[in-house]
Order: C-alpha cells, then sequence, then structure tokens
C-alpha cells in the first residue's frame, strides 16, 4: 500500500513539473512601446526568459530578457534599432525560466501590437504599399486580415534581406476606411489614399479632372461644386479622372470637393476662365469697335458697371470701354493707329481678355485691316443688296466685284465704321448674285446671294410701343407659290407673323402683303418665305426724338439736364443712354416723353444724342454757359510760369485770352474745368493783368505776385572779410541787388548765380567800423578757450521790391587781435584769463576753503552712515520675509516629512543662519572701517590746510629759517609723507595747494623740493650740492 502511494506521489509530481514548465497566457500581462516590450507574470507562475525567432534564411534570433521577481515576476527588453529588425520569422517560441533547454510556441496572446509609426494609405487600385513601425511581424503569418468592410488579406512581400520596420505589402484595391484585425487580437484602423487631383480641364460642356485614388465606379462618390452636389447621373469616372457635365457661362472662381467612402480630397479651385473665340478687324486709320465672340465672357454680377473689371489689350494696346454685353460677346473701342506702323508689326497680335483678375489662356489673333463680309448677315429690301462686315473701306475707294468682274456702282454707301454697305443691284444681275470687295488692294471673302426673290417694304417704321401693320412687296414670286401664305421670322426672337395680302394685281409675281410687326426696339434681320422662295431683309423700329432740351435748377453746385420727346417703349429703356461731352449716360430718370440726369461740372456745350437700341437720336445741341470761378497763380515762379482759370463748362472752342504789359497771351483748353495761359514774364515785380472770357462777356483784372526770396543758409567768413555765398530759393537775376549786414556792411561784386545762390564780397570789420571795440563786445562773444564766436547777425537781401531778412548770418570763430586796445578792455580780459584757471581749477576739483572741508568732513559720514543703515534695515525686513515665506512654506510639507528629513532641515536651517549673521558682521566692520578712514582723510587734509597757510606766511615775511640739520616735510593732500636724515643739510619742503609757484633762494647745502596738491615734486636749483627728491 505504502509503495502504491508513494507511486501515486511521485506520478503527481512529474505532472505537476511538466504544467508548470509552460508560460500560462491568462496569468500573464504584456506592455510595448517602440523601445520597450515587458512581460509581468503572477506569482508562483512560470515566467519567460528568451523569445527565438526561426527567420526565413540564416541564424535564428534570440531576444533575451532581465527578469525582477518582486510580488510575480517582471521581464522585460529593451528594444533599439538593430534588434526590432530581428523580430521576425516563420516560427516564434520562447524559452522558460523552469525550463530553459526547451522552446515552447509563444502564444499569439503575448504577441505584442504591431505599432505603425507613419501613415498607412495604400493606393485605391492596390498593390505595393509599405507599412513602417514596429513589431510588424512579430507573428508566424505572412498576412494581415482586414475584417472591415469585407474580409479580404493584405499579403506581406518576402524579400532579402527582410526589412522588419519596413514591410512591404500587396494591398488589394479598396476605398476608404478598413478595419486590420492583428494576431493579438487587437484592431487597427487605416484609410485608402485619399482623392488627389493634378489638374482641371474644362471645355465648354464638361469638367474633365485627372488625378488619382478616385476609387472605380463600384464605389459612389459626392461632388460638390461651390457647395452644391452634383448629381450622380451628371459625372462619370474611374479610379484616375472623373468627367463632369458642367457649365459655367460666367467667368469665376469655384471650389469643388470630392468625397469617396468619407475620404475627402482637399478643396480644389476651379478657375473658369474667358476663353475669346472670334474677333473682327479694323482699319488701321481709324480703329473701331471691337467685337470678341466666345465662352464666358461676362462675370458673375452684371449690371450697368460691369465693364468696370474687363481689360482687354490686343499686343500691348489696351482696347478702351470693354464692356460685356451678354455671356458671350464683349464689345470695346481700339484707337486708330497714328504712325503707319509696317503690316508685319500691326498683325498677328495676341488678344488678352481678363474678367475680375482672371485671364483667358487660348491663343486668339488679332489683324489689322482685314477685310472681311459676313456671308450670314445681309438684307435684299427692294433689290437694295445691304451687306455687313469689316475694313470695307469708303465709297470712293472700295471696289465691288459682282460674279467675278468689277462693277461702278454710282449709289455705294459704306459708314464711317466700315461695317456696313448698300447699294442697288443692277438690272443685268437677275438670278444669284457672287459678291466680293477690295480695299487697299486686299480682297476680301467672296459671298453668294439669291436674288431671284426680295422684298421691300414701306418707309413706314414699326413702332416701339405696339404692333404696326408694315407691307411688304414681294418679287419673283414663282407660279407655283402664289396662292402660298407668306410668313416673316424675326431674329433672334425667332417669332414669326403671317402676311394678308393687300392687292389683286394680275401679275402675281410681284405681290404686296400686309404683316403685323410686335412692338420691338433697334434693327431686326428677318427672313421672308412664301412656299419654296426666301429671302434676308431688316427692319429698324423708329428712332427716339428730341424735342427739346435745357439746364434746370443750376445753383452752382447741383443741377440736372432735362430732354423732352419721345423716346419708345420704357420695356427697353435698359438699353438706353445718352451721349454728351464726350461721356456716355444712362439716365437715372425716364419716361416715355421726359429724361434727366445730372449736371456735371466735366460737361460743356454740345451734341446730345439719346440712343435706344444702338438706334440714334437726331443731335440736338445744347449750350452751357461756361461759369469762371477763380484764377490761380500759385506755379508762378521768379522767370514767370503758368496761370488758371478755373471754373465749369468749358469747351475747347472757348473764346477766352489774357493781356499783360500791352501783351496778349493765348489760351490752351486743358479740361471742361482748366484753362491755361503760359506767361513768361520775369519779376520782381508784381504785375496787372486783364482777361477777357467767353467771347468778352466777362473781363476783369487781376494781380500776378511774384514769390519772395527765402534765404536758408550762408557760407561763414572771417572778420578780415571774404566772399559771401548766400543760398535759398526765389532769387531774380536783376541788377538791383542789395546784400547788407547787420544794417552797417554792405556787400559789394553781387554775383547772381542761380535761383537758389548768390554770392557777394563783405568787406573787413576794420575798414567799416570805428568803435571796433564797441563791436566786437556787443556782436562777439568769448567762449572759454578765447576763442571768438560770432553771434548770429542780421541779413538783409533785397532783390529790387521783394526783401528778405533775418538773423542768419555768422562770422568765423578766430583768436581775438585788437591793437592799441584800452587798459580796461586789457585789465577785463585778465580778469576774465583769471577767472577762467580758476574755474578750471574748480572743475578739476583742486580748491576747496577750509570751511568746505570742515563742513564736508562732518556731513560725509552722517550722509555715508544714513545709507548704510537704510541698506541694513532694507536687508534685515527682506531677510525676514524670506524665512516667514519659507516657514509658510515648510509648514505646509511638514506632514510630508520624515523624523529624519525634518532633523536635517532644521540643521541646515541653522547652518545657513550662522553663515548670514556671519556675513553681516563682517559687512559692518568694513563699512565702520571705510568711514574711520574717510573721517581721518578729511581731518588730515584740514590739518594739512593749516599748516600749508602758515607756512605760506613765513615765506611771505622771509622768516623761513629751519636750522641745520633740520628736514621739513609738508605732505599735499593727495601725496604720502617721507622722512629724510641728512647732516649738515637744510630740506625745505613746501606744499602748495593752489598749484601757484613760490621761488626760494636756498643758501649752501639746501635742497627746496616743492610738491603740487596732486602729488608732483618741483625742483630748484641751490648752489651747491643739489639733491634730487622725487
Amino acid at each position: 500500500m505504502d509503495i502504491k502511494l508513494i507511486f501515486i506521489t511521485f506520478l503527481f509530481f512529474l505532472s505537476t513539473v511538466k504544467v508548470n514548465c509552460r508560460v500560462d497566457p491568462d496569468k500573464t500581462t504584456m506592455f510595448s512601446n517602440q523601445t520597450f516590450l515587458s512581460y509581468q507574470f503572477q506569482s508562483g507562475s512560470d515566467y519567460l526568459t528568451s523569445i527565438n525567432f526561426e527567420q526565413i534564411e540564416g541564424p535564428s534570433y534570440e531576444l533575451n530578457f532581465t527578469c525582477i521577481s518582486s510580488n510575480g515576476t517582471f521581464c522585460y527588453s529593451q528594444i533599439n534599432e538593430e534588434n526590432k529588425k530581428q523580430l521576425y520569422g516563420k516560427s516564434i517560441t520562447y524559452t522558460s525560466q523552469s525550463n530553459p533547454q526547451k522552446q515552447y510556441k509563444l502564444d499569439s496572446e503575448m504577441y505584442p501590437t504591431p505599432i505603425v509609426s507613419s501613415p498607412f494609405q495604400p493606393p485605391t487600385k492596390g498593390g505595393l504599399s509599405i507599412l513602417k513601425g514596429t513589431y510588424l511581424t512579430f507573428f508566424e503569418k505572412l498576412t494581415y486580415y482586414v475584417i472591415y468592410p469585407k474580409k479580404q488579406n493584405i499579403y506581406i512581400i518576402e524579400s532579402n534581406p527582410f526589412d522588419a520596420i519596413n514591410v512591404k505589402v500587396n494591398c488589394p484595391p479598396g476605398c476608404g476606411y478598413q478595419l486590420i484585425k492583428w494576431e493579438n487580437g487587437n484592431l487597427f484602423n487605416f484609410s485608402y489614399s485619399n482623392p488627389s487631383v493634378s489638374n482641371v480641364k474644362i471645355t465648354s460642356l464638361n469638367i474633365i479632372v485627372n488625378g488619382s485614388d478616385f476609387c472605380d465606379s463600384t464605389f459612389s462618390s459626392k461632388i460638390t461644386i461651390d457647395g452644391v452636389i452634383i448629381p450622380t447621373s451628371n459625372y462619370s469616372k474611374d479610379e484616375d479622372s472623373i468627367i463632369i457635365n458642367y457649365t459655367q457661362q460666367h467667368t469665376t472662381k469655384s471650389l469643388m470637393k470630392i468625397e469617396t467612402s468619407n475620404v475627402t480630397s482637399t478643396d480644389i479651385e476651379i478657375v473658369f476662365k474667358p476663353e475669346p473665340l472670334l474677333i473682327n478687324s479694323v482699319p488701321f486709320s481709324k480703329g473701331g469697335l471691337i467685337i470678341i465672340e466666345g465662352l464666358r465672357l461676362s462675370s458673375k454680377q452684371i449690371n450697368n458697371n460691369h465693364y468696370n473689371n474687363i481689360t482687354v489689350k490686343i499686343g500691348n494696346i489696351t482696347c478702351l470701354n470693354a464692356v460685356s454685353t451678354s455671356t458671350d460677346t464683349i464689345t470695346c473701342n481700339l484707337n486708330a493707329i497714328i504712325n503707319n506702323l509696317p503690316l508685319l508689326q500691326s498683325n498677328n497680335l495676341p488678344v488678352s481678355v481678363t474678367i475680375n483678375n482672371i485671364t483667358n489662356e487660348n491663343s486668339l489673333l488679332f489683324n489689322y485691316g482685314i477685310v472681311q463680309l459676313n456671308p450670314n448677315k445681309y438684307s435684299l429690301p427692294d433689290r437694295v443688296l445691304q451687306l455687313n462686315g469689316y475694313c470695307l473701306g469708303n465709297s470712293n475707294s472700295t471696289i465691288i466685284y459682282l460674279n467675278g468682274k468689277e462693277t461702278m456702282l454710282k449709289d455705294l454707301k459704306i459708314n464711317n465704321e466700315e461695317t456696313t454697305l448698300s447699294f442697288k443691284i443692277p438690272e443685268e444681275f437677275k438670278s444669284k448674285l457672287n459678291v466680293s470687295v477690295k480695299v487697299n488692294n486686299v480682297l476680301s471673302n467672296e459671298i453668294q446671294i439669291d436674288i431671284t426673290f426680295y422684298a421691300s417694304y414701306s418707309n413706314q417704321q414699326p413702332s416701339t410701343n405696339g404692333n404696326s401693320n408694315i407691307i411688304f412687296t414681294l418679287y419673283n414670286i414663282k407660279s407655283e407659290n402664289y396662292n402660298k401664305i407668306p410668313s416673316i421670322t424675326i431674329h433672334p426672337d425667332q417669332s414669326i407673323i403671317n402676311g394678308v395680302s393687300v392687292n389683286s394685281s394680275n401679275n402675281q409675281d410681284i405681290h404686296s402683303y400686309s404683316f403685323s410687326i410686335p412692338s420691338g426696339c433697334g434693327k431686326k434681320e428677318i427672313n421672308i418665305t412664301i412656299g419654296s422662295q426666301s429671302c434676308l431683309s431688316s427692319i429698324t423700329y423708329s428712332e427716339p426724338i428730341i424735342n427739346n432740351c435745357f439746364v434746370s435748377n443750376y445753383d452752382g453746385k447741383n443741377g440736372n439736364i432735362i430732354c423732352n420727346g419721345n423716346f419708345g417703349n420704357k420695356d427697353y429703356f435698359y438699353q438706353s443712354s445718352v451721349l454728351f461731352s464726350n461721356d456716355e449716360v444712362v439716365p437715372p430718370s425716364i419716361n416715355s416723353t421726359t429724361l434727366s440726369f445730372p449736371l456735371i461740372s466735366g460737361y460743356h456745350s454740345d451734341y446730345l444724342i439719346f440712343q435706344m437700341c444702338e438706334i440714334q437720336s437726331k443731335p440736338f445741341k445744347l449750350n452751357i454757359s461756361p461759369s469762371l470761378k477763380t484764377i490761380d497763380s500759385s506755379q508762378i515762379e521768379t522767370i514767370g510760369g503758368k496761370i488758371f482759370i478755373l471754373g465749369e463748362f468749358f469747351s475747347s472752342n472757348i473764346n477766352c485770352s489774357v493781356f499783360c504789359n500791352d501783351r496778349e497771351y493765348q489760351s490752351v483748353f486743358e479740361n471742361s474745368t482748366t484753362i491755361s495761359f503760359d506767361l513768361q514774364i520775369p519779376g520782381p515785380n508784381d504785375i496787372l493783368c486783364n482777361y477777357t472770357f467767353d467771347n468778352g462777356k466777362n473781363s476783369s483784372d487781376f494781380k500776378i505776385q511774384y514769390p519772395f526770396p527765402s534765404i536758408e543758409n550762408t557760407s561763414s567768413i572771417n572778420t578780415i572779410g571774404g566772399n559771401l555765398t548766400i543760398f535759398g530759393k526765389n532769387f531774380y537775376n536783376i541788377s538791383n541787388i542789395k546784400v547788407e549786414v547787420d544794417n552797417q556792411l554792405n556787400c559789394f561784386n553781387i554775383e547772381f548765380i542761380n535761383s537758389n545762390t548768390l554770392s557777394c564780397f563783405l568787406p573787413p570789420i576794420n575798414e567799416s567800423i570805428e568803435q571796433q571795440e564797441s563791436f566786437f563786445k556787443e556782436k562777439l562773444l568769448l567762449n572759454n578757450s578765447t576763442i571768438i564766436n560770432s553771434k548770429k547777425l542780421l541779413l538783409k537781401v533785397t532783390f529790387d521790391s521783394k526783401t528778405w531778412s533775418g538773423y542768419i548770418f555768422q562770422y568765423s570763430k578766430e583768436d581775438i587781435q585788437i591793437i592799441g586796445s584800452s587798459d580796461s578792455s586789457t585789465n577785463e580780459i585778465s580778469n576774465h584769463q583769471k577767472n577762467n584757471i580758476s574755474n578750471n581749477n574748480k572743475k578739476k576739483g583742486v580748491y576747496l576753503s577750509r570751511k568746505s572741508k570742515i563742513l564736508l568732513s562732518i556731513l560725509l559720514p552722517f550722509f555715508i552712515l544714513s545709507i548704510v543703515s537704510l541698506v541694513i534695515f532694507i536687508y534685515v525686513i527682506r531677510t525676514k520675509r524670506i524665512k516667514r515665506n519659507e516657514y509658510i512654506r515648510k509648514v505646509n510639507n511638514l506632514k510630508l516629512m520624515t523624523p529624519e528629513e525634518k532633523r536635517i532641515e532644521r540643521e541646515q536651517e541653522n547652518e545657513i543662519k550662522k553663515r548670514v549673521e556671519m556675513e553681516m558682521f563682517e559687512l559692518k566692520c568694513n563699512l565702520l572701517c571705510h568711514t574711520t578712514q574717510i573721517f581721518n582723510s578729511l581731518s588730515d587734509r584740514a590739518w594739512k590746510e593749516q599748516q600749508m597757510k602758515e607756512h605760506q606766511k613765513n615765506n611771505e615775511s622771509n622768516q623761513f629759517q629751519p636750522p641745520n640739520n633740520q628736514v621739513n616735510i609738508l605732505n599735499s593732500d593727495e601725496g604720502s609723507s617721507q622722512q629724510f636724515q641728512s647732516p649738515n643739510y637744510q630740506t625745505n619742503e613746501i606744499n602748495n595747494d593752489e598749484g601757484s609757484i613760490q621761488k626760494i633762494q636756498p643758501t649752501n647745502n639746501q635742497v627746496n623740493v616743492i610738491n603740487s596738491d596732486e602729488g608732483s615734486s618741483q625742483q630748484f636749483q641751490s648752489q651747491n650740492n643739489n639733491i634730487d627728491n622725487h
């Protein structure tokens, strides 16, 4: 029985050992980052000591762990750039602490979660991508498992050598956000690449977007332009391009955004640029109206001022008054070429259209003088052929070719703009007619016109206000069309009106019909059809009529121009304007019989024309009386200049003149508010002129005042005289110039250099002034370097009637040289020199009186002690405040300190307190010693001063006789004292506190050393046995 029990126990022990040799994942906690991998094992459980990676090629890699046992076991390993590259293998095992000889498979729960260090966004097409990070291949499979939105694999691409931190993968096609499940069960969220746009191409009907990662057609996209969603039926796409059916009629900028599977592109700016496609030509000599046709030739906001943001340039020439008349048309005025440039330089000019700072990219070239006929725009009323085109020349020089032959036409008419021509078709031409023209040896294109069927209508014009019955006569009607009802199609409205027969002539090939023409405006092209026959013609609505115009309620600032007449249908007033004084005005107030617009100062007498739908009224001459406000002569200079008559409503043919000095000066028209006169009359004397204005209706005198001279600076000369240069402005080149200094000295040899500079000779003072001493005292000042500083003296410059004066002239500095001056002046200078010497000594700090020194010796220590006391007081207060704050901090931290820490803190506090007390004691001692030294020094100085004065008195009475072998040493204020013992020698050493020299005559064997107050020594030569004492 005992043997069985022992055997069973042994088997149980073996089974226990086997189980404990394997690490239990449920009792293990894993932590990892890019530099650290660790495991925490529970108490009593086995733990790993290394992880082994059996790599595809080459030796295996072992990652060792350091383990610490305390309330369980903590094992960790440092992860660096080298070993993280080795963390991969087809098999991953570990060794445990209990059985280091055996390899166990590492459970997936113990795999560290891969750390992706950079964004992972594979292309939507799929294919090669790189996954960067740490622990990316810390498992045994060669795939990543995608679980959302659909299950699929991302395959790892094997390579040699294998890079475990830059893993190459092969991704399947996809779109939007995806979810990977790692081997340890954790999840990783990534997305395919965002849509990216490389370029956008805009056509008349589409927007073509090229780029990448748009996802295939199985993934729907949300496309918005300026926030408006584009329906899915309006676009098609693949991974690299999207074609959007979208039309933009205006030049503008828009923002587009593309979103697929919740992945959004950045905002894409789409620029809809103007696209000019066609342009007409104009002649060199006249210029003319340029008509540009194309796409997006307007901005989104079209109003009366919409032309302000449109710029048209042809070559380097700006086309003026550019106006967008529709979304596909721009008109502007191109000036004539004044100098006849060679044809090659004037043709093939690039056309640039800019709207709201957006310029076209397409190429359109312009050429001057291209003769062109419009094959689609002509009319044939009553066999009068009306053709449209450009550069059609004039009726005197243009050659007409009919059916290839040059034809002389007496009734040829061509408008001034060279855009329309008309002529009666000669009778010999009955059917089809081929027409071309030649202008300046340039032949136009040829157009073909069927003239067998044509129409004419009466002189009556249709009204703009309502239906008008207009009778048309049709010619050469074919027999099969006799009983057909004719019709008129009005362009561009495409309205159709049927005719009603108005006669029953036996000649049925010529028949008249009445048509009820609806209200309209301007000139309309029409197509007349009867049966199988048709022809082109045109109708022109009645022109507006001006009966009268006048200026109303003008008060000198504001007023209106009012016109009465018949201005047509109010429905077309938005196409109306007034042409007046080189300006085009949209009348703010208008009805069928009256219009008005503001009177501005830029207007003048001129013809006024009202136009509506490009049909102009007959001109009406409106006279506006010019108004003179003032005469501006501010630009008159020393040699004359321009004067300006300022006012309102001036015209270029206004009659205005000015008379000065019995001479008439002609006017120059500047603009409607300014007339100028160039009066080259030199000054300086003001003159009286007379003007006549508006044919003598206004006449008066006015005065021209010349500017006064102004002196800004002069050169400086000595009192002995010299050349003086005067600088300023408004100097007059006349002979009568006078320059005077201090109302006494007159300048000679005056020379005018220019309007800003004069020169003259100023005589010396002693040639013009008798009282020299008085002059020096009043006009010159002595500075403390015995150099003359001149006061600013009065300078007066006169040009005939114009004078300037001011205190601006100064003599230059010079040494005082006064010959024959009085004794009083000599004494004055001597006293002045003594004062200067005394002042210099005071400035050097050499001289102090005895009373001052005693007072200083008393006050200075008191002042120093006061400062020291104040410093100590402030220091004590600050120290107490610091201690209080420190005490509060310590109290707050007291609960956190152990008894040992408290003891150490108290010892440190006592040590600091002792050190502070010691430093304060040393500071007080040093301050006291320094104060005592200063006091002793001042006392010693006072004593030495007393001794010096006694010696001076002895020297003055010649009683300074020291005995033999006597050494007298008197210390200076700043020197040290030394004693000499020299037998049979007498030494006199005298200190002079004021630095003056006292001469002493010593006897034999006498050494005299005189020390100045600055510690220097001076030696006097004795008779014998001289001794130098330094």
